[in-house]
């Protein structure tokens, strides 16, 4: 049986473009170096989430994996306001 493995990056492209828009907004002078080593750690975080299988007409089984920032993205955004925090004022 052949098998097809996808991986749908619909989720995990919706979670980066909203960090990068947040970015945008709150450092429109462009991102300090301190967030954009934080941000390139992301990477690292990506998570397998909802997981489906189909069997196709041609008998091909296609499995299909979500993917997603896990907790790396609210570990991003705690660096964001901490980083906010110690530089205000």
């Amino acid at each position: 049986m052949t098998t097809r493995l996808e991986f749908d990056t619909e989720a995990i492209s919706d979670q980066v473009a909203g960090v990068v828009d947040s970015m945008a907004f709150k450092f429109p002078e462009g991102v300090p170096d301190e967030l954009v080593g934080e941000f390139l750690g992301l990477a690292s975080e990506v998570t397998l989430g909802e997981t489906t299988a189909t069997i196709g007409a041609d008998g091909t089984l296609q499995i299909t994996c979500a993917l997603w920032l896990g907790n790396g993205l609210e570990r991003f955004a705690s660096a964001v306001r901490a980083f906010e925090m110690i530089h205000a004022g």
